[in-house]
């Protein structure tokens, strides 16, 4: 009477090994942080609930509260009370796990790819890294490359500059940037977005020509670069730039030298009645500004007038200025006739 068969024995055993898996994965994924579960012990059923918006499910799996919380339609009805951040992470893991199973069932094979598209081996023997700025750098500098023919004879050829960096508006992307899924572009936005609002910047100052060139920067270099401090900011780089402004300054100087140029005065009221006058010299290679005057308790007379000028008609020399261009107001056309005498 008391003993029992092995089958019954067996029903009451230890969970088996893949269901202590499931169970571990299960505590692990950071979905169940917003999901709560429910067990009937009467017949065995599984209900989930969205802890934002309160909705239940009934059949599936936590996969399936990923796309709901990710707000994927198709498969599930979608959370409409989920935080922006939890949207992201759900999509981003979703992307990520796509992305595994992409890569598992299609292994990339560059040397396949390049056959494909017509590549042979007796064209030469030239590899492109993905990872590797300084052989692109060089290549669009024009510099010559020496390449192996399948004969074992070399060649050499001249790579010019036709070659746009990736970065380049219409240049092809490069093979990192074409994977990248919507989840990684959509987090390195955001990213963006709440930098420039934390630090208070104006959106436009996104047209600035250094904000792209930034962002290719930090794109080469990788993941795990750290900025530097605050006081090596206002520091070493600081001087390191105005070095930098001061070697290009003076190489303007010499081009005035060699092609003249023009003294530009631009004469402007701001919005509390102050009056600067800003100066510029224009050459054929480029403009540079010299310095602002503020002339607001200065009486713009034509003796005044030409005293600023002329510090600035001494610094860049006499004989490289071929033209003063200025307001049309009559203080200033006395001065340019003093300039003249």
């Amino acid at each position: 009477m008391e003993s029992q068969s092995p089958n019954a024995n067996t029903s009451y055993l230890a969970p088996s090994q893949e269901s202590i898996s499931l169970n571990v994965r299960g505590k692990t994924d950071s979905t169940w942080e917003h999901v709560s579960l429910k067990v009937d012990h009467l017949n065995g059923s599984k209900s989930m609930t969205c802890l934002n918006c309160q909705k239940t499910f009934k059949g599936g799996g936590i996969h399936r509260m990923k796309q709901h919380l990710a707000q994927r339609k198709g498969e599930i009805k979608i959370c409409c009370k989920v935080p922006h951040d939890v949207r992201f992470k759900m999509e981003q893991s979703l992307n990520e796990m796509n992305d595994k199973k992409r890569s598992e069932k299609q292994p990339m094979n560059f040397v396949d790819t390049r056959a494909q598209c017509g590549r042979n081996d007796n064209d030469g023997d030239i590899e492109i890294k993905e990872i590797d700025p300084p052989s692109t750098h060089d290549t669009y500098q024009g510099k010559k490359l020496t390449t192996s023919s399948g004969k074992g004879k070399a060649s050499s050829g001249q790579i010019t500059s036709n070659f746009a960096p990736r970065t380049t508006p219409g240049a092809q992307l490069g093979i990192k940037s074409v994977l990248a899924s919507k989840g990684a572009i959509n987090h390195v936005d955001h990213t963006v977005i709440k930098w420039l609002c934390d630090a208070c910047i104006p959106l436009n100052h996104l047209s600035s020509r250094y904000f792209q060139p930034m962002l290719d920067a930090l794109a080469t270099i990788g993941p795990g670069y750290k900025a530097h401090s605050y006081h090596n900011c206002r520091t070493n780089l600081l001087k390191d730039l105005v070095q930098e402004v001061q070697m290009l300054v003076d190489k303007l100087r010499k081009d005035w030298a060699t092609y003249g140029c023009t003294i530009m005065a631009d004469n402007w009221t701001d919005t509390r009645s102050q009056t600067l006058i800003n100066f510029l010299v224009y050459c054929p290679t480029g403009t540079a500004f010299v310095k602002s005057v503020d002339a607001s308790e200065t009486v713009k007379s034509a003796e005044n007038l030409f005293l600023l000028f002329k510090e600035v008609v001494d610094w860049v020399k006499a004989e490289n200025v071929v033209q003063v261009v200025t307001d049309n107001a009559v203080n200033y056309i006395a001065t340019g006739r003093l300039l003249e005498a």
